[in-house]
């Protein structure tokens, strides 16, 4: 007869686990595409179970959690807060997307048309939820998923379960990935905003030329048609640039923790 499954043995690393479990929980949160309020509830939880068992299996003879009750909870709120920075910093040059998407919307007029974006749970442009589908397309296709697995993995030998002080935030790290969002929201919204500024420009000389011609009427479909023109012919370049900056923010997501 086979021995019955004994629990008690692995009750000893249930402490150990939940602080690999808090961290990667934190990462799920906030991380792009894995977060989003889009997928089933169960089915993070499990990507969180499955992640944390794979992550400590690797690290699990590392480290001794804490014995006393109170430091377990800092240390457990110390781990959730590290993979919050790490989902974070990943997430904002998300954010940098959809405010291109954004500032296009306002300066071309559709920006009243805003619809709900489950990926943020708020309002959301709808350019700048095109924008955000097409580069979370990227963002899997350029392997990002894997690049922060690994940063995750990464931050574990920098910084110990239990181990974290949160006196050592990582403020620059975050305020350089928050710059370089900001950068690529401009550099995503350039060209239709140019374009869209010569359009005026030259509406505004038309108007003075045809005094009778209503200008508002014809505004807003010269503006919406130019922008959308233009980002079909920008798109290659806008793929691109998504490229770099995301590589770019991948290398400082992988150092917020490192060295």
């Amino acid at each position: 007869m086979t021995e019955a499954f004994d629990i008690s043995v692995f009750l000893p690393l249930l402490p150990g686990f939940l602080l690999v479990l808090a961290r990667v929980g934190g990462l799920i949160i906030f991380v792009p595409f894995f977060g989003s309020a889009a997928i089933p509830v169960r089915l993070r939880i499990a990507l969180v179970v499955v992640l944390s068992l794979a992550l400590f299996g690797l690290v699990g003879g590392t480290f001794t959690a804490p014995a006393d009750l109170g430091h377990f909870v800092v240390a457990l709120a110390g781990e959730f807060a590290v993979g919050l920075i790490i989902g974070l910093g990943a997430a904002l040059i998300f954010v940098g997307v959809r405010l291109a998407g954004l500032l296009i919307g306002q300066q071309i007029g559709i920006s009243l048309a805003d619809v709900f974006d489950p990926s943020f749970e708020g309002q959301s442009s709808i350019l700048g939820r095109l924008f955000f589908m097409l580069t979370l397309v990227l963002f899997l296709l350029f392997d990002g998923h894997r690049v922060l697995i690994g940063s995750l993995v990464d931050s574990f030998g920098s910084i110990g379960p239990g181990s974290f002080d949160f006196s050592s935030l990582p403020v620059a790290g975050l305020t350089s990935l928050l710059w370089q969002a900001y950068l690529l929201a401009l550099r995503f919204a350039a060209p239709a905003l140019v374009a869209v500024f010569l359009a005026t420009v030259s509406l505004s000389f038309v108007a003075r030329t045809i005094p009778q011609l209503n200008i508002i009427s014809v505004g807003f479909p010269v503006q919406i048609s130019t922008a959308t023109l233009v980002l079909i012919v920008s798109l290659g370049s806008i793929c691109l640039v998504f490229q770099t900056s995301l590589a770019g923010a991948l290398e400082s997501v992988s150092r917020l923790f490192g060295p």
